[in-house]
């Protein structure tokens, strides 16, 4: 039986060609990706013309801007990020038997921080062989981006709208529950204090702190404003997450959108008002490539939260 030592090794030396176009594509020169790869000149020449004779096919064009992928390659640099990312999993999990934690790899929208990102978490680490959870917070559509090329194994919050539904069909996903999308001010606001729904008016009037364009929370606020006949209110402040968000509007008469279950989550200090605006709820979800060894080892793990949904 091979040693885990002797694994790793094999596995680096049979892998170091797509390692190496990679690079290449990556840094867009040969000597560099040589060099970061430990690689004499003429090995990494020899290695391009190797993997290039096996795939069938030029795989760069050499140009005053340096190696540039052929459409061949960018049709395999995704299939290649994966492979390895795959790869290097199931190595971290092997090194379970060496005393150290396996990796889970989870990119997370902001606002699950408070729903069910900590029963995820403790579903992994409080076991008798526990799992090492790296976070990486991001807006849906760069977490998408991340777990298509294998960086990520795991996404949990909203599927980013245009996805290629190529990419869409190598996933599997599990709904775990529906989250609104909800208005807050400070607790003490005049708005706040009303015994009727606040106007649109006085709403568009207000200054705002917003999610980036381009966010999920933000395109149902724009499109809730949208389907009353307005234009969306401008920001006075963009925020990053809705952390950033709430703690502005606590210290200010400004407004601001976030998700139901965040705004619920501070209610000592925020209120959510009520509007005429039909804002539609997020589906939130647990979503993974198909066929991924890292998931199928983790999602038996999960099943008591994927029975909870949100509660």
């Amino acid at each position: 039986m091979n040693s885990p030592a002797r694994t790793a090794a094999l596995d680096a030396t049979r892998l170091k060609p797509l390692r190496f176009v990679l690079a290449v594509a990556q840094y867009g020169s040969m000597a560099e990706a040589a060099q970061r790869l430990h690689m004499t000149a003429s090995a990494a020449s020899m290695l391009l013309r190797s993997v290039e004779a096996t795939l069938g096919g030029r795989l760069f064009e050499r140009t005053a801007h340096g190696m540039v992928p052929t459409a061949r390659a960018r049709s395999l640099i995704p299939r290649l990020r994966t492979i390895l990312a795959e790869t290097d999993a199931l190595a971290a999990a092997a090194s379970a038997g060496t005393g150290l934690r396996p990796v889970v790899r989870i990119g997370v929208v902001p606002h699950v921080a408070v729903t069910v990102l900590p029963r995820v978490v403790s579903a992994l680490v409080d076991q008798p062989a526990p799992r090492r959870v790296q976070l990486h917070e991001g807006r849906a559509a760069a977490l998408a981006a991340m777990l298509q090329n294998g960086e990520l194994d795991f996404l949990l919050g909203k599927m980013a709208a245009g996805v290629s539904a190529t990419h869409l069909a190598r996933l599997d996903y599990r709904l775990l529950y529906q989250d609104g999308i909800a208005i807050v001010a400070r607790k003490g606001h005049a708005l706040g204090r009303r015994r009727r729904p606040v106007g649109l008016d006085e709403l568009h009037a207000a200054q705002w702190v917003l999610p980036p364009a381009g966010s999920t929370t933000h395109a149902a606020f724009a499109q809730a404003w949208l389907g009353a006949g307005r234009t969306p209110p401008e920001p006075a402040v963009e925020a990053p997450s809705f952390f950033y968000g709430l703690g502005l509007v606590q210290g200010s008469d400004m407004l601001s959108c976030c998700a139901r279950s965040a705004g619920a989550a501070h209610p000592q200090t925020v209120t959510m008002l009520e509007t005429p605006l039909r804002l539609d709820p997020i589906p939130v979800g647990l979503f993974w490539r198909a066929g991924s060894a890292v998931a199928e080892d983790v999602l038996p793990l999960l099943r008591p939260v994927f029975e909870a949904g949100a509660r």
